[in-house]
């Protein structure tokens, strides 16, 4: 036996798969579906490391709640509903506060929420009624539907901070916990509401491939609204995800609705790949907000945002500073507004972006600090009125005409005074200028000597279906710096390394329906790194690379955890005493896949050994 299944044999002798179901009985053994029990709690109380409860289609009135722990990735506690349909297994909630447990395939009418100290925990394949981590490690929840609220807080749901007053009861925060895959939708958020908020010292988390959804809806207090808000959060990654948001009403009096904000110190997150659509359908504003002052002014700073693709209806701006910040290779679209429009832009980079507007395209009231580059952007204006006034296509208040380096960008707006491009660019207190060497812009600081004025032949430049990609012919081709094109550039993987391959996939343990399966997880590249995606599969003759792509997919797989830790999946749904092979595959982001794993071969258990309970209530009668 490989080594894997000699670590995975040292679990608690007693590890055993159980069973609860709504004609059960809570004095049976549970180690049949015939001797099930009949409650969840029956279950909380008796799961050790390494069991594995499967609970039938019901209502149940308990949460799951875990009295033991598990002690590991191979000896994990684990409670099974159905995948296929979440929704036929009911619990009040999902509240984990011990290491090393999972739940997968319940409605969870109250949610999920994972406690200090819960650690390698993990919710997937449900439905719940909002999601929570406090103060949670190491944590994910994946490939749910969650209908309500989304939050990262510190330990018993702390915010840390009331204004600049540290609360001390504040000891443990969220760190490298994952949202993946889950689709969800916010509901109504109305004034005051954050649904989905990042707080009191979340770090390192990955919020990765969701879809979040919400509407504005003007009720309650005069407040100010965001969906997604960030206080005090640090080294965050989101990626791949989808935001749409609507507004059903007006907003409040003297104010308006926000899709995001960063506020209070939150810094060095990364936005990759993600696409926010705000009033797509919608006849009321939403705007985005980069950063705030809150309590803790001038503490944002050294957020990215590489390949993402923002449209709102309203315009996106900073009221607190663009701070070492960073955006390349990406599309911010506004349909009648500034694209964006930063108050202070200090110390910060845009580079290989499409900045698009019905009006004017960007405005920059004032750029502060070092190293400020503005270069190989595409500019572009749909209004015909005059540049800083609403038209044209970039603006520079007062202050902000020296002190940073622009150089390499297009410029484009069907309207010009005398001549095309000369409403490209305008500043305080010159109407406007044209790019390039020789004109009053480039005389008086020495910037864009090599910028364009022209159209950059989109694929598609109405707002509805803006496609950045130029078309042949486009004067962003080659415009550029270094000969690069002008605009975000596509993204194309240079990586070429496949994921490491699976050499120890093994049977943990083996029953009559089921098998637990177990492996080293590999990395993104060989051996290091975090992979993307398994395909486990299974035959009844033995697999080969030939073969495997003909095999029976086991569904509902498990993400790739880090390279080098222990990864389970128990194979259901078997028949008694059969014969079956098992083998796997493991891909990376760039579609890279691994070579075939070891093939394992397993045969079930023939028959369950477990008589069923005794029936206690024989009578003449139904």
């Amino acid at each position: 036996m490989v080594a894997i299944a000699l670590s995975l044999l040292t679990a608690p002798a007693h590890a055993v798969v159980r069973y609860v179901s709504p004609s059960g009985n809570d004095s049976n053994t549970g180690l049949s579906p015939g001797t099930a029990w009949a409650t969840i709690g029956r279950a909380n109380s008796t799961l050790a490391a390494g069991d594995v409860c499967v609970v039938a289609p019901g209502t149940y009135s308990q949460p799951i709640q875990p009295a033991g722990a598990g002690t590991g990735s191979s000896a994990r506690i684990t409670y099974l509903g159905s995948i296929q349909n979440p929704e036929a297994v009911v619990v009040t909630s999902i509240e984990l506060s011990k290491p090393w447990v999972t739940v997968k395939g319940f409605k969870s009418t109250g949610g999920a929420s994972l406690l200090y100290p819960a650690r390698n925990d993990s919710v997937a394949y449900c439905w719940l009624g909002g999601a929570g981590f406090s103060a949670a490690k190491y944590s994910m929840v994946a490939r749910n539907t969650i209908v309500g609220d989304v939050v990262f807080l510190a330990n018993q749901w702390r915010a840390c901070f009331n204004g600049t007053t540290r609360d001390p009861g504040c000891t443990a925060n969220c760190e490298s916990d994952t949202l993946r895959g889950n689709h969800i939708d916010l509901g109504v958020i109305r004034p005051g509401d954050r649904p989905f908020k990042l707080r009191a010292f979340t770090q390192r988390c990955v919020i990765d491939s969701n879809r979040v959804e919400g509407v504005f809806n003007q009720s309650g207090l005069v407040e100010e609204t965001w969906a997604l808000a960030f206080y005090n959060a640090y080294n965050n990654t989101f990626r791949d995800n989808r935001w749409s948001f609507e507004a059903a009403t007006a907003p409040p009096s003297n104010n308006q609705w926000a899709a995001f904000m960063l506020r209070d110190s939150s810094s060095n997150n990364l936005f990759e790949r993600d696409t926010m659509l705000l009033g797509m359908n919608s006849a009321y504003p939403i705007r985005g907000m980069f950063s705030a002052s809150g309590s803790f002014v001038n503490t944002v700073r050294g957020n990215r945002w590489n390949r993402c693709y923002y449209k709102t209806n309203s315009y996106l701006y900073d009221q607190n500073g663009f701070k070492s910040c960073t955006i390349e290779n990406s599309v911010f679209a506004s349909k009648a507004d500034d694209a964006i429009a930063f108050t202070s832009f200090e110390s910060s980079v845009l580079r290989h972006n499409l900045f698009y507007s019905g009006k004017q395209a960007i405005n920059f009231g004032a750029i502060k600090g070092s190293g400020c580059d503005i270069n190989s952007n595409v500019f572009y204006s749909a209004s015909a009125g005059p540049a800083g006034s609403g038209g044209g296509v970039e603006f520079f208040g007062s202050g902000a005409q020296t002190g940073f380096r622009s150089d390499y960008n297009l410029f484009f707006t069907p309207a010009y005074t005398t001549r095309p491009g000369d409403r490209s660019i305008a500043w305080c207190c010159y109407g406007a200028s044209p790019p390039g060497p020789g004109t009053a812009w480039n005389a008086m600081n020495g910037n864009d000597a090599h910028s364009r004025y022209g159209s950059p032949l989109l694929r598609d430049s109405s707002f509805a279906g803006l496609d950045p990609r130029p078309r042949a012919g486009s004067l962003a081709i080659g415009a550029g710096e270094g000969g690069s094109d002008a605009g975000p550039i596509p993204f194309v993987s240079g990586d070429t390394t496949p994921p490491g391959t699976v050499t120890n996939l093994a049977a943990a343990q083996v029953f009559d329906r089921s098998v637990l399966l177990a492996w080293t997880v590999p990395g993104d590249d060989g051996r290091t790194g975090t992979a993307a995606a398994y395909d486990l599969r299974w035959s009844r003759a033995p697999i080969t690379e030939t073969n495997f792509g003909s095999a029976t997919v086991c569904s509902a797989l498990p993400g790739p955890l880090d390279a080098g830790a222990v990864q389970s999946y128990l194979a259901q749904s078997l028949n008694p005493g059969t014969t079956y092979y098992f083998a796997l595959k493991t891909r990376d982001e760039a579609s890279n896949w691994s070579a075939l794993s070891n093939v394992v071969k397993v045969t079930t258990k023939a028959y369950d050994t477990v008589p069923p309970a005794m029936i206690k209530d024989l009578g003449t009668s139904p």
